[in-house]
């Protein structure tokens, strides 16, 4: 049986996360018999077991440019992969327009959606334009419903994700999985745990800072702060010129802040030896979620850093010693519980725990397997994988 997992990205110099999660995920998805593509308007070719598709070699891309990117996205994806060839189609869900019906329906049975959100929240806080935005949130709203009777399966990365495209389609008996973020296990860092002196070190790691990530509930929250050990934040990301007044108001004598601006995997690895915790994305509530599944917090517990979250993992229940709860809201983050917990935090037994969940849990080559079974189980009238 042959199945393709098909990506996009259509806004030049947007890779970099999307790309490092499909590295990682391909090398599993390969060894299970999963061809992945990722379209994109940077580079063509074949490494790292992905195809890459450079939109821009397309005559109407070059035409219309983004108008026609965000138009007719679907179309595209037929134009550059004969799609005929797969049994099944596994796809990044991109948002609905107006090529999206079509290509449903010619796809009917075999094509399973993979959803990383909740499409109508998150919709509205994107940096988009009106009327863009309002035209893409009535079209998802009333849309999905045509969309998804066509759709074979859909793949979330939460069930919290999952139940809420089962409810806003209305269809509750649609096969779903929930096929949460994993972390490739190949390079694995040895890291030694840091002891805390005058300094306590916080990294927080995004490719973009958007809403959802909280950066203002940690600057908030460090500007209060006056506890025995000076906060150091290392912010590693792109970060809007709108929190400049707010990273202003955090250089105290009780709080640094250092940032990098964006960082590959190699630079990055320069920071974890000094880092003490670190911070998953504190404002999950503001795009709607209760559960979350983000990239950074498998890489912070590859690199056995426990970290702050606001929305609770799953993957992760095993782990809640180490892990720093902050409420799902926008309230105060208080330092000093959290140092006062790091401080005593049996550090050997927590790398034993992480080096566990990554092996039984998080690696990619478990969460793949898990998705081809699932897959297996509904596939009453093919031949088994």
């Amino acid at each position: 049986m042959k199945i393709a997992h098909i990506n996009m990205i259509f806004s030049k110099g947007r890779m970099s996360g999307v790309e490092k999660k499909l590295i990682d995920e391909a090398a599993a998805m390969v060894k299970n018999g999963i061809e992945v593509y990722l379209l994109n308007r940077e580079k063509d070719g074949f490494e790292n077991n992905i195809h890459y598709i450079n939109m821009d070699n397309f005559l109407l891309t070059k035409t219309f440019s983004e108008l026609f990117l965000r138009s007719f996205r679907y179309n595209i994806i037929d134009h550059f992969i004969n799609l005929s060839k797969y049994d099944y189609i596994i796809l990044r869900y991109l948002l609905l327009d107006f090529s999206a019906f079509g290509f449903a329906k010619k796809y009917k049975d075999k094509l399973i959606t993979e959803h990383h959100t909740k499409e109508l929240q998150e919709i509205k806080v994107l940096n988009v334009p009106e009327p863009f935005k309002s035209v893409q949130y009535y079209l998802e709203k009333y849309g999905a419903r045509f969309f998804f009777k066509y759709i074979y399966g859909v793949i979330g990365i939460s069930s919290d994700v999952v139940e809420t495209l089962k409810s806003r389609i209305d269809n509750p008996q649609i096969k779903s999985f929930v096929f949460s973020n994993g972390i490739a296990l190949n390079n694995q860092p040895n890291r030694t745990i840091p002891e805390v002196n005058t300094n306590f070190n916080i990294l927080f790691v995004a490719s973009v800072f958007n809403n959802w990530h909280g950066l203002d509930r940690l600057l908030q929250s460090a500007q209060i702060y006056t506890g025995k050990y000076s906060l150091v934040l290392h912010l590693v990301g792109k970060i809007d010129t709108k929190y400049d007044s707010m990273i202003k108001d955090c250089q105290t004598t009780h709080c640094n802040i250092i940032q990098y601006g964006t960082l590959n995997q190699m630079e990055l690895q320069k920071i974890y030896p000094k880092i003490h915790v670190a911070c998953d994305s504190l404002a999950m509530f503001r795009i709607g979620m209760t559960e979350s599944s983000t990239l950074k917090s498998k890489e912070y517990i590859l690199h056995q850093l426990p970290f702050i979250y606001s929305a609770p993992d799953p993957d992760l229940v095993d782990l809640k010693p180490y892990l720093f709860m902050s409420k799902n809201e926008n309230s105060l983050i208080n330092f000093e519980d959290i140092i006062k917990q790091y401080l005593s935090l049996d550090r050997k037994q927590m790398s034993l725990d992480f080096q566990i969940c990554l092996q039984e849990t998080l690696s990619w080559d478990v969460k793949v397997k898990k998705l081809i079974q699932w897959i297996n189980n509904n596939n009453n009238n093919k031949e088994t994988l």
